[in-house]
Formats: C-alpha cells, structure tokens, sequence
C-alpha cells in the first residue's frame, strides 16, 4: 500500500484508479472511505485516465449511492461495504470492463461483497481480465497458479510468468511477488523438484550427462534428494559403461578410497581413472597424475608423467592440479627448475578458482 501512495503523491493516475478502488471496497489493506476514492478517480480523471473516468460513472449511475457528503453515515447503514462491490461492478464487468472483473474477482475469491467464497469464480473472473492485459488480474492470478488455488494446480512457472508481464507493465505488487519467490522455501523446493524430474527423464533415455548429474544429487543428498549411495553408484556404473569419463572418475573416486557402500580397490579405481584421462577428464588426470607422483597401487613412481598430467589438468582449469604443479615449481621438485613467479601465478589461479591451500600459501 506504501508503494501505491508513493505514486499517487507522485501524480500517477493509475496508482490512484488502484487505490481509490482499494478505498473504494475497503480491501487490500486500506479501510473503506469512499470520499477519497472518488476524489482519487476525479484526480485520475482530470489526467485523462479513462478508467478512472469509468467507475466515477458507476458511482454516478447507482440509484444507492448518494455522493452528497452530508449524510455519509446514513448511506452506510443503507449500503454496507459487504454488498456494495459486486452490486456496483459485476454488471461493468459482464460488460467487458477488466478492473471491474478484478473487483469482483476479489469478492468471489473472500466472500466479500454479498457473495459467497468461490475460488473458481474469482480465477474465472481473473483469467477473463488478464487476456485483456490487466495486470492486477495477472498479480491474483500468479497467486493462484503459484499455490494451486481452487481447480487449478501448482504451477510456479506460470505464475512467475504472469508477475513478470504484469512488472513490465509497472505493477508494484507483481515485482514485490517476483522478489518474494527467491526467497521462497517453497518455490526453491519446487525448482529443485523440476530439476531432479528433468535430469531422471534424460537419464531414462541415456543421456549418460544426467546419469552423471543425477548420482551426484544421490550421492550428496543435493538438490532436495535424499541421500543414496546405491542408487548414485548405479548411475555412475551404467554412465561408465557408456564410456562417460565423468562417471569413471567417480566411480573411480569410491573405489580408491572405499566410499559410497563399494569395497575399496586401488586397482580399479586407477583403471578407471586412465580410461577418463585419455578422454581428458581433468580431475582423472588430477588423481592419476597424484599416483603417478608417489608411486601408488601397483604404478610405477614416474614423475615426469605426473607433471605431464598436471599440466592438462591446469590447462583445463584443474585448481588441485594447478596447487601441486605450483607446488613442484615452488621447490623444483619432478624435475623442474625453481620458478616461484610460476608457481605463484599459479596458486592465484588455482585460489580463485576456490582452491583453499592455495589460498593459504599465498596468505
């Protein structure tokens, strides 16, 4: 309501056809007070607002309403604010009128007005408003979409769809709703499950990239899942099978070190890791390149091999790879001359990639 009186003191006449009809029923948080609705409208009307000029018509027309000031508190016990809405608006908005079908929309939806509540008939009246671009009819109808009011069900992409049509027409409610939903628990929920569902869908068919995605989500207990290490492993497994290398590397990952509900098996998981680093996976080559430096499970110590490896995996962005190779520079170790201007550069890539202990060294 703050925002609405901001642009009315600013001289917005469509804030003023807004809230003059909030004074107007007494609703949307302003209490009922017809003498400033209508001096609203007239202001409105005087800028050339033609809906404005529209319900100062209907007041005119209704044989009840009496708009002399002098007797305002008599007209109340004559007309109460329960049934002067729909009275006043829902024959305007048969005819065609949009912010008269969002009035009476409002009623319905509250069982204000004379009217019993009917959620349906209030998204009725809301649907026929917003295809005619009302924007406050979009704001009531992406709170119904959004929490799956009446017959319709949750739908957060359409909601979010008609507040953001209803903000580019400079509907404040409708960009307070957009700001509200990152905020959301419920709609980080809803994305969250849209997600899952889409990387299940491609993982069904194949798409060994999803079945990748998706072991991590169950690995991690990440993105709303719970916590599955068989089924993550499952993925992974049937994604290596299909010669993924991401999936090799973390199959290769539980096996090194015994993770994940899988005995632990040096072998195999090096196995593993050569195969993805001939595909270039640079995290394969990261770990492989780590056995090759010490000399680990059946590979021979060879740590010219090592820094070879390194060196793919920090040309593929690897911060680990870029630690270690900063690392053998820093001490000329692996057979490299002492560079530290080379091994600094690269701790200050592998740190702002979110490599902590390159962080720490250069602390």
């Amino acid at each position: 309501v703050y925002l609405l009186e901001e642009k009315v003191e600013a001289g917005d006449p469509y804030a003023m056809v807004e809230l003059g009809l909030r004074c107007y029923y007494g609703n949307g948080g302003v209490e009922w007070d017809e003498d400033r609705a209508i001096a609203l409208w007239e202001e409105a009307a005087a800028a050339g607002n033609v809906e404005a000029q529209g319900m100062l018509e209907v007041v005119e027309s209704d044989p009840r309403h009496v708009r002399q000031a002098q007797d305002r508190a008599e007209l109340r016990e004559v007309l109460s604010a329960e049934d002067a809405p729909v009275y006043l608006l829902e024959e305007k908005a048969k005819a065609g009128d949009p912010g008269a079908m969002v009035e009476v929309g409002l009623c319905y939806y509250h069982g204000n007005g004379g009217v019993d509540e009917d959620h349906d008939r209030a998204i009725g009246w809301w649907q026929e408003a917003a295809k005619a671009e009302n924007p406050a009819a979009m704001v009531e109808l992406g709170r119904c979409h959004y929490l799956g009011v009446g017959s319709l069900h949750e739908d957060h992409d359409r909601a979010i769809a008609l507040w953001r049509k209803a903000a580019a027409a400079g509907n404040v409610d409708a960009r307070d709703m957009l700001a509200g939903v990152a905020r959301d628990r419920r709609h980080i929920r809803w994305v969250q499950n849209r997600a899952i569902e889409s990387l299940q869908r491609a993982a069904d068919n194949g798409d060994t990239v999803a079945m990748v995605k998706l072991g991590r989500c169950y690995y991690d207990g990440l993105d709303g899942v719970d916590q599955n290490h068989v089924r993550a492993i499952g993925l992974w497994k049937e994604a290596a099978a299909r010669e993924n290398p991401d999936a090799m590397f973390e199959l290769g990952r539980c096996y090194y070190y015994g993770e994940g509900g899988v005995g632990q098996d040096q072998a195999k998981a090096i196995d593993l890791w050569r195969k993805a680093a001939k595909a270039e996976n640079p995290a394969a080559m990261f770990e492989l390149g780590r056995c090759y430096y010490h000399g680990e499970e059946g590979v021979p110590q060879d740590q010219a091999k090592a820094i070879d490896l390194w060196r793919k995996a920090a040309k593929a962005e690897n911060p680990a790879a870029m630690f270690e190779l900063g690392c053998c520079y820093d001490d000329g170790l692996g057979g490299l001359d002492r560079d530290q201007a080379k091994a600094i550069d690269l701790w200050r890539k592998a740190a702002a990639l979110g490599n902590t202990d390159a962080r720490d060294m250069l602390a």
